[in-house]
């Protein structure tokens, strides 16, 4: 009987604890001096206690923590904000994980006005969730992440344990939501998705870079700069510059399946830059399976694939892209194959877009120097793209033609789509060094070129945001 009080007093008492209040932890005292990890990682620890709350710094100007082990967050239904005010740095040494957020929480973290750099994501212990992924940031599943003016460079994740694992900057567990504003993700690399791996999560990002990221798996996966698993990803007015994958999409990896009887997704990108990237198959971008990736006011330039697909390249099983106001240029395919800047075999709509100045070999076997599709074309312009069995193929596929559309320099697409002098600047503007988030690069019409000619054809390169 006393036992049985005893037990009945213990859950009165935790009935009426009451919750303790998130709180403001400041870290240092105004001197580099107070600035250590050990301080650090009490502030932590207090707003895990805590209910959350938001860290600060005062370390008397820029600062580096070099961290031994990951920052872990971890109470159930808290808000944490770590707030760097611009002027901190986490260094993982190149020995640990920067950031790490329980599975399973519902918890929240934002975080802003940092760098993180050198994360390593290769010591969880066997069964843990991660699983090494996430270099930088581990998000674990159910958990939300907000990440603002944050800047990744040189985070790895070793990720050996799944096919599809990854994440060097960042690791997204399932059924999340994360966005990402005004950051910089510069050198990381994984398996899949050389800085960011999405699995079954949402996924938003605005206003950021994604530069010389690499994902290193030759097969499955890939994603140079991200890796999009089954995630609903949108990105807006973005540069994805120069990422490299082994295997699919040097710059974006997404692909949608069935998940209880239905498909994720979609991918939806506008206003932004795909420059400069190379894979095996998608120099730019590659999208599988059955939703529509809509790709608007964007610019696709400067990409490379070894066989097909050298801008972007969709693989079905159902219809690939919804295209509208795109400049697709100087995108190549490097060996025999297909398809210098769009492949698509699932269909696709294209309406108002520049296909120019993009190659295949001209080797007597590879096909499709702009276009190797299904697709419906509308109101675009078709320009010297070169390559294939008799060296100016344009466009391999079966091409409907939905009016408007000019093709130049002979018949390189068929169709029925008419044959005009389109004569366009070969420069892209603006030049790639002086872009701004939101814009983006089109090859501009020589005065008195059909495209810009007053009549009832339409504007064809009017990529600008």
């Amino acid at each position: 009987m006393r036992i049985l009080s005893l037990i009945l007093v213990l859950a009165l008492l935790t009935l009426t604890a009451p919750t303790r209040a998130a709180v403001n932890e400041v870290v240092g005292d105004g001197t580099a001096g107070s600035c250590t990890e050990d301080a650090l990682r009490d502030a932590v620890k207090s707003l895990n206690d805590n209910n959350g709350g938001t860290i600060t710094f005062n370390c008397g100007g820029a600062h580096t923590f070099p961290l031994t082990k990951q920052l872990k967050f971890n109470t159930a239904n808290a808000n944490y904000t770590l707030d760097g005010g611009g002027l901190i740095t986490l260094d993982g040494q190149s020995d640990t994980r920067v950031i790490y957020t329980t599975p399973g929480r519902y918890l929240s973290l934002t975080v802003r006005n940092l760098s993180i750099i050198n994360g390593r994501a290769r010591d969880d212990a066997p069964g843990e969730r991660a699983a090494n992924q996430g270099g930088g940031i581990y998000s674990g599943y159910y958990n939300s992440l907000t990440v603002e003016n944050v800047t990744f460079i040189n985070n790895r994740a070793k990720a050996e344990r799944h096919q599809y694992h990854g994440g060097g900057a960042i690791a997204i567990d399932t059924t999340s939501i994360v966005a990402i504003r005004d950051s910089a993700f510069i050198d990381n690399r994984s398996p899949n998705g050389g800085a960011i791996n999405n699995l079954l999560s949402v996924l938003t990002i605005e206003r950021s870079l994604f530069q010389s990221n690499v994902s290193t798996s030759p097969d499955p996966g890939g994603g140079g700069a991200i890796y999009n698993d089954a995630g609903k990803l949108t990105i807006k007015d973005s540069h994805i510059f120069d990422n490299t994958s082994a295997n699919l999409g040097g710059g974006i990896f997404t692909w949608a399946h069935n998940v209880n009887g239905s498909y994720s997704g979609p991918t939806v990108i506008k206003n932004t830059v795909i420059d400069g990237n190379s894979a095996e198959h998608g120099g730019g971008l590659w999208k599988g399976g059955y939703y529509i990736l809509k790709l608007k006011n964007s610019s696709v330039t400067n990409n490379t694939a070894i066989d097909v697909g050298g801008g972007i390249s969709g693989t079905g099983p159902g219809k690939d892209f919804k295209i509208v106001n795109t400049t697709f240029a100087y995108n190549s395919v490097t060996t025999t194959g297909s398809a210098g800047a769009l492949f698509s075999t699932g269909g696709s709509t294209i309406k108002s877009v520049t296909f120019a100045f993009n190659t295949v070999p001209n080797d007597g076997a590879s096909v499709g120097g702009a276009i190797h599709a299904v697709a419906t074309v509308k109101n675009t312009l078709f320009l010297g793209n070169t390559g294939g069995w008799n060296g100016i193929r344009g466009c391999f596929g079966t091409i409907t033609n939905g009016g408007h559309n000019l093709q130049s320099p002979g018949d390189s697409c068929g169709g029925g789509i008419p044959i005009k002098d389109a004569v366009l600047n070969g420069t892209l503007e603006p030049a790639r060094a002086s872009l701004t988030f939101g814009q983006t690069q089109v090859l501009v019409p020589l005065p008195g070129s059909r495209p810009i000619t007053p009549g009832p054809t339409a504007r064809t390169s009017t990529s600008a945001a």
